[in-house]
């Protein structure tokens, strides 16, 4: 998800504070040795606008994450530009002038 309609739906409350996200996160590897990137489930506990994060904790483990927006894969199982679309939200774009 992009910054500009992550801070959109969270203007319109689309996404507030017990709004359940899927995201991708890093965890430690089996064994301890480096990190391993998945998607998991978590639902928002605060959201930071000015660093375009949410602070999150797993659905699965209860383990607290700080996920940007563009980590998320979706919104209460919706892709962000499908809900966007569902809530008439369109992207931003630079008009250009058509010379005759």
């Amino acid at each position: 998800m992009d910054q500009t309609l992550g801070q959109e739906l969270i203007k319109r409350k689309i996404i507030k504070p017990d709004t359940e996200v899927s995201a991708w996160y890093s965890s430690t590897a089996f064994g301890g040795i480096g990190t391993v990137d998945h998607v998991g489930n978590f639902t928002i506990s605060s959201i930071n606008e000015e660093q375009n994060l949410f602070h999150a904790r797993s659905n699965v483990d209860g383990e607290w994450q700080d996920i940007k927006f563009d980590k998320v894969v979706s919104i209460d199982g919706m892709e962000p530009n499908k809900l966007a679309e569902a809530y008439g939200i369109k992207k931003k774009t630079k008009k250009v002038k058509k010379k005759k």
